[in-house]
């Protein structure tokens, strides 16, 4: 299927939705994807991990199964891609509305996954077959090759959270306003040279390559933002879609650092835009 990937935090799953659909904030430990421009339905998806050492871990899946089959009358077997599966539908009404909720269990050994597609009653679920069928269940033991994916709602919150700290310590201490432009650049430097960023702290070096990266996004024409997963490594990155550079906002600002013992951030973002 042509689509999005996604990988879970922890990287305990992945999978292709339509390339029209998006992530959208759910409850904690659910993932929710629909079309935001036309809604055809709600997909969550939901994963569970017992420790592989634990009592009972490699059965843990085949049991949820054995349970939901055995509580619920109108469940039936059935196969997701490779993976054993339990599926049952239940309807609800609300604000006057009547909607099926078409449910998925699948696993195998000590991990459990949980799918639900809600939909106007009596609408089938063919729309996410193909979804359903790119579901792979990563291994603990695997390793597996570096990949950047469509950015996450883990890592957005995560660059919003992270500018704004910057842009606030910014503002107070200059009593001037930071609107993440290039315009800003000296206000950047300025508090650096004033020690109020920096220092050992890795989390302000980070702050410190986002927000370059988001003055890089807001000038220039082209840029993605993107979650880089490499083995335990979840962050986001900025990619620049004509050349496929990728930007680390760490690494731009640690490795400024190691070269030259200070931190010029005009000199690495006019050392950026002449790699794009």
């Amino acid at each position: 299927m042509q689509g999005r990937k996604f990988i879970s935090p922890q990287s305990w799953f992945s999978l292709i939705y339509p390339a029209s659909w998006n992530e959208f904030e759910d409850r904690e430990g659910s993932f929710l994807f629909y079309n935001p421009n036309r809604w055809t339905g709600n997909f969550r998806i939901s994963v569970y991990r017992k420790e592989l050492n634990s009592k009972g871990a490699m059965m843990y899946a085949e049991e949820e199964m054995k349970q939901v089959l055995t509580l619920n009358n109108a469940s039936r077997k059935m196969k997701i891609g490779s993976y054993n599966a339990v599926y049952y539908l239940e309807s609800a009404k609300e604000e006057g509305v009547y909607y099926t909720t078409h449910h998925w269990i699948l696993g195998e050994r000590n991990t459990v996954i949980e799918c639900s597609f809600t939909v106007p009653q009596g609408v089938a679920y063919d729309e996410v077959i193909e979804l359903l069928n790119s579901i792979e269940i990563r291994s603990e033991n695997k390793k597996y090759p570096s990949e950047l994916i469509p950015i996450r709602l883990a890592e957005t919150y995560e660059v919003n959270v992270v500018y704004d700290e910057i842009s606030h310590r910014i503002k107070t201490s200059l009593s001037k306003e930071f609107q993440g432009t290039e315009e800003d650049l000296n206000k950047l430097q300025e508090v650096i040279n004033k020690g109020l960023i920096g220092g050992k702290k890795r989390k302000d070096w980070f702050g410190l390559g986002v927000v370059l990266c988001v003055m890089l996004y807001n000038e220039v024409e082209g840029f993605e933002w993107k979650t880089l997963v490499d083995g335990s490594r979840e962050a986001p990155v900025l990619y620049y879609v004509p050349s496929k550079r990728v930007i680390d906002p760490l690494a731009i600002v640690w490795n400024a650092m190691e070269k030259n013992g200070v931190v010029n951030v005009i000199e690495i973002y006019k050392e950026l835009l002449s790699s794009l």
